[in-house]
């Protein structure tokens, strides 16, 4: 499913994203307006950068929440 189409499907609710590729790109493409990340200290895998090639300022909304994983929502500011 295409953006647009996930976007006609919601209406005027929101859209999630999952999944880190699938995330770059929609970051990459300045379609995400905020970005909630859940991090946990465990690395499955070899690791995949979210942010690489991505200009964009990510501004803080709230405090971190921590625990087993540290959970932190950010709205996406993009650059020139």
């Amino acid at each position: 499913m295409t953006h647009r189409r996930a976007r006609e499907a919601a209406g005027d609710k929101d859209v999630l994203v999952l999944g880190v590729d699938v995330s770059r790109q929609m970051l990459g493409s300045g379609l995400l307006d905020e970005v909630h990340l859940h991090l946990m200290p465990v690395l499955l895998g070899a690791g995949a950068p979210l942010f690489a090639g991505v200009r964009a300022e990510l501004l803080p909304l709230g405090e971190p929440v921590g625990g087993a994983a540290t959970h932190v929502g950010c709205s996406v500011v993009f650059g020139p």
